[in-house]
């Protein structure tokens, strides 16, 4: 795990309400596959994206889910999700896609393609954006945030959480 996840899942980890919300998460597995199918994402992408979206708050994660579903199923056609980088670009891309900029990640993937001489793997990597200056630093900690609580969810008990893993 790079030293950035590990750090992130140490912060996290210790959380009050994490629990909880991989808990509500697990609750509301059903209502979450079915926003996930609806706009042609993966549930456990979306019920981790919602417990990331609410941070250190404690809240309802299909209502979260709900909101976040709408814009994922806009922002997916221009993103994609299959690949974890494609993932982690489109939690990034997330509050772009709530202001209406769905394109926005797209176009300026598709504009550094041409001016850039790395391969289009890296170009499409958080870690290279990021380093680049090409999305803000709360882009970058939400994707991060994403992937921490990604990890912490495949075995809560590991780290110390008070929750069974969550498989949607």
């Amino acid at each position: 795990m790079p030293k950035r996840v590990d750090a992130k899942v140490s912060q996290l980890k210790n959380s009050a309400v994490l629990a909880d919300n991989i808990n509500s998460a697990r609750k509301s597995a059903k209502q979450i596959a079915e926003l996930a199918a609806a706009n042609d994402i993966k549930p456990q992408l979306l019920a981790v994206a919602a417990i990331a979206r609410l941070g250190n708050s404690r809240g309802d994660v299909a209502n979260t889910a709900r909101t976040m579903s709408e814009v994922f199923g806009k922002l997916h056609p221009q993103i994609g999700s299959e690949r974890s980088d494609d993932a982690l670009l489109l939690i990034a891309a997330y509050d772009q896609g709530a202001a209406g900029e769905t394109m926005k990640l797209r176009n300026m993937l598709q504009d550094l393609a041409g001016k850039r001489e790395v391969s289009s793997r890296e170009l499409r990597s958080i870690w290279f954006l990021e380093k680049e200056g090409m999305i803000t630093k709360a882009e970058f900690d939400m994707a991060l945030t994403f992937l921490a609580i990604g990890v912490i969810t495949q075995d809560p008990k590991a780290f110390g959480v008070n929750a069974e893993p969550l498989t949607l």
